[in-house]
């Protein structure tokens, strides 16, 4: 793969959010050699009309499904709110901070997803994780250094706004 694309040095980068004293850090390869490698993967995936999404790379653009975990394919299933929702929406969450709750419960029913008290309709081994995780996901739309390691493109679109 590294060849196919002319790719002639690995580069790496600094994955960690946060440090830890006397270890080396997390890395992962560096944004432009995955930005180069998703874009060939997303033209062939489209040539080929294969659904692709980057999950967890935050490379938003590449998308070509709103499913990345291929959900769909349960039968009967729900989802969490995700970066890719608030990103799809196209609006700042910190902008949003009168009533913070009301816009992600609205982002939420946008795009069928559970949060918010509706957690609360499923069994604690349930739902608990599932606090845990949107309370991190609105930490991290706060901040915009941790925003640009997990998902650079959210946060190009976040400085737009």
């Amino acid at each position: 793969m590294i060849k196919r694309l002319g790719i002639q040095e690995l580069s790496f980068e600094g994955y960690g959010i946060r440090e830890v004293m006397g270890l080396k850090p997390l890395v992962r390869v560096s944004e432009g050699l995955r930005v180069s490698a998703y874009s060939t993967l997303h033209k062939h995936s489209v040539k080929m009309g294969i659904g692709f999404a980057t999950c967890k790379e935050g490379l938003f653009r590449f998308h070509t499904t709103d499913d990345c975990c291929g959900a769909y394919m349960l039968k009967n299933y729900v989802l969490r709110v995700t970066l890719w929702d608030f990103y799809r929406v196209g609006v700042d969450v910190v902008k949003q901070k009168e009533d913070v709750k009301a816009y992600v419960n609205s982002v939420c029913r946008r795009f069928s997803r559970i949060c918010g008290e509706d957690l609360g309709l499923y069994p604690r081994t349930i739902s608990k994780p599932m606090k845990y995780h949107e309370k991190k996901l609105l930490k991290v739309l706060e901040k915009q250094e941790i925003l640009k390691l997990i998902a650079p493109d959210f946060a190009k679109s976040h400085d737009a706004l």
